[in-house]
């Protein structure tokens, strides 16, 4: 404000103002759009949050499925990869794995396909027996020379079923000892031993025992060839 005067007479004053109204307003108007897109922000946040977490835990899922499915013997199993992401490398690391293993596989299964065929093929009887002295291996010659069928021999005690009585006390020690010390005398030589027929009748038999290691215990391996004539 500013007063008029002349010679010390005061005849009024001037005032100058302005409404701050318009300010209030346009600061309110502010005040409200920040909250808008604060909210607006949030909402969106959220929405990505749950796509992203819905698209995460599908992903997830179908790594873990995939994984039952393999260790259930579907081996070879693919994922369908989508898009260029982590997840997405790391469905083909596992389709590469899963490959890998199913031509491993493939593999084991035509080398035992094949010594099967080599074992089948055999005219001596082989048979195979675990530390315990169970028989665990027994081919068609063994069945031929003593006249057990395999799944009449598989899981019974080779000296109760092959051995004559009188020699039954040696094999045991024999097997015990070996098991002590890893000793055998009579392995990986070619020795003559009378063995026992399922009818009951005895008969000369060339044997050829070799042991080699098994993840319970060694394993050995009698090669016997029927020499009666």
């Amino acid at each position: 404000a500013a007063k008029i005067t002349e010679a010390d007479t005061v005849f009024g004053q001037v005032e100058i103002g302005f409404s701050v109204a318009p300010l209030i307003a346009t600061v309110e108007n502010a005040r409200r759009s920040t909250i808008v897109i604060a909210v607006v922000e949030m909402v969106l946040v959220a929405l990505f949050s749950f796509v992203l977490g819905l698209y995460l835990t599908r992903q997830l899922s179908q790594l873990r499925d995939a994984s039952r499915r393999i260790s259930t013997g579907e081996l070879g199993y693919q994922l369908d990869v989508k898009g260029r992401d982590e997840l997405a490398d790391t469905a083909k690391a596992f389709n590469s794995m899963s490959r890998r293993i199913s031509n491993l596989y493939d593999q084991v299964a035509e080398n035992e396909r094949r010594s099967r065929l080599i074992v089948e093929a055999s005219l001596d009887a082989m048979i195979g027996i675990d530390h315990r002295g169970d028989i665990i291996e027994y081919n068609s010659a063994a069945a031929s020379i003593f006249g057990y069928r395999a799944e009449e021999a598989i899981g019974q005690e080779l000296a109760s079923l092959i051995i004559p009585a009188q020699l039954r006390d040696a094999h045991h020690k024999g097997l015990e000892h070996y098991l002590k010390t890893g000793e055998g005398p009579v392995l990986g030589k070619r020795i003559e031993l009378p063995a026992l027929r399922s009818d009951g009748t005895e008969f000369p038999a060339e044997v050829s025992i070799h042991a080699e290691a098994g993840s319970e215990g060694p394993i050995f391996i009698a090669y016997i060839r029927d020499v009666t004539d």
